[in-house]
């Protein structure tokens, strides 16, 4: 077995030894300004070994499955590498899910073309300048992780998202309306298809707003770079490093007690089923924040090691050649009580996307820039396009003071590998400062 070679070698001259194989096969379909983009096809995957020799770490990668000098860069690396305080996983009674490839097999790259023109055509008929785009991606991923006591496991995984829009540039007007979904099953265009076509017919009306405050309703893809806040602050290595304002506040209430936030990677209706991590740590459900009392942090070995706290299954490799580390998969803001027409009765504005919040302070609870997709909101119904203005949330602020509702409904969105997959409702707040550009 390759992977037994690389790790009797590697244990030659090491303590310990890790070594891990993916191999992930995907498919991409893209239309972009009504024309065909991409048809492609790719089968990549590589293996990685971590060692340990005198409580210091080394690490390496190959992108051939068979490379055994991995061992020989690994050992090598280990001398100057940092000092460690964690130890591989041994074996586990933690078994692989089943995971049903079939349906996957089905979307075929004729029948995911077919698919798209459709959608190009249909979103073409909804403006005669209008530039349609349209994209379906899938990727079935296998991995397999040995260590040198005992563990000795694999798993599988699939995924799929696809995204259509529309973009209309005229002066001083440059409109970019889309939509998207993410999961383990393809539910077609349709339901994405309609929410592109209404909001772009709202769009064609554009208003500015005046300064002030207003009441605020976050969709869950509004909700996605907010959620940036929770996954930095309850990131078990930013807690290693004194960067996280929550690290010893485990056990207090900082959030109004709607707020519950959890890590799902066991049942059946999770965003990503995993039943353990890449490196080999079981997964389960976390519960980080309970009726808003932080609970606890998601870790790797490494960072439960330093911070000497409890290890959660959270240890995800970014690509096959980068160590694993902390990461926030399966994310989940607990559901209300409202329905989303009231809370829409409610509101004053609806955003569904801030172009540079990115680049906000997650770790001050700020997150600010320019809603790209923001409708005012006039008796519980969309009326028009906002354009031209700016919006500062302390998420630290408004969520433990300033929320007025939490939607009954929860959807899965997510933007990997910007934003890992995650379930959250919508939500109504008051007290968002709006200023102009």
């Amino acid at each position: 077995m390759l992977l037994k070679k690389i790790l009797d070698k590697a244990m030659e001259m090491a303590d310990s030894a890790e070594v891990h194989m993916t191999r992930s096969e995907s498919s991409t379909i893209s239309f972009e300004n009504s024309m065909i983009k991409e048809s492609s096809s790719s089968d990549l995957g590589g293996v990685s070994l971590r060692v340990i020799k005198d409580g210091k770490i080394g690490f390496s990668s190959s992108s051939k499955p068979n490379d055994d000098s991995v061992a020989d860069f690994a050992l090598q690396v280990s001398k100057q590498g940092k000092n460690v305080e964690f130890s591989f996983n041994g074996s586990s009674d933690a078994k692989p899910f089943e995971l049903e490839t079939g349906d996957f097999d089905k979307l075929t790259e004729e029948y995911l073309i077919s698919e798209s023109e459709g959608v190009i055509d249909n979103l073409k008929s909804v403006h005669d300048e209008a530039l349609a785009a349209c994209s379906i991606q899938k990727n079935v991923s296998e991995s397999k992780i040995m260590s040198s006591i005992g563990l000795d496991t694999g798993q599988k995984t699939k995924s799929i998202s696809w995204y259509c829009g529309l973009k209309h540039n005229t002066e001083g007007n440059f409109l970019h309306v889309y939509d998207f979904k993410t999961g383990d099953t393809f539910t077609g265009f349709n339901e994405i298809v309609a929410n592109v076509k209404e909001d772009f017919e709202i769009c064609q009306n554009n208003v500015t707003i005046e300064p002030g405050k207003y009441k605020v309703l976050f969709s869950p893809r509004g909700m996605m770079y907010l959620i940036s806040v929770f996954t930095s602050c309850l990131s078990g290595l930013a807690v290693a490093k004194g960067i996280s304002p929550w690290g010893d506040r485990t056990g207090e209430k900082l959030f109004d007690e709607r707020i519950s936030v959890r890590s799902n990677l066991v049942l059946d209706d999770a965003s990503l089923r995993l039943a353990f991590d890449d490196e080999g740590t079981p997964t389960g459900i976390t519960d980080f924040i309970e009726k808003g009392v932080l609970n606890s942090f998601y870790h790797s070995l490494d960072s439960a090691a330093q911070t000497k706290q409890t290890l959660t299954g959270h240890g995800f490799k970014g690509s096959f050649a980068s160590l694993p580390g902390a990461s926030a998969f399966g994310i989940e803001i607990a559901p209300g009580e409202s329905s989303v027409d009231d809370m829409m009765e409610d509101a004053d504005i609806w955003v569904d996307d801030i172009i540079g919040a990115i680049m906000s302070n997650p770790y001050a609870g700020i997150i600010s820039g320019n809603p790209s997709m923001s409708f005012t909101l006039e008796d519980g119904k969309k009326t028009a396009h906002i354009k031209d203005f700016m919006l500062s949330i302390n998420v630290f602020d408004l969520f433990k003071n300033g929320i007025i509702a939490i939607s009954k409904d929860v959807k899965q969105v997510g933007m990997p590998p910007f934003f890992p997959t995650f379930k959250a409702p919508y939500i109504l707040v008051d007290g968002v400062s709006i200023t102009s550009k």
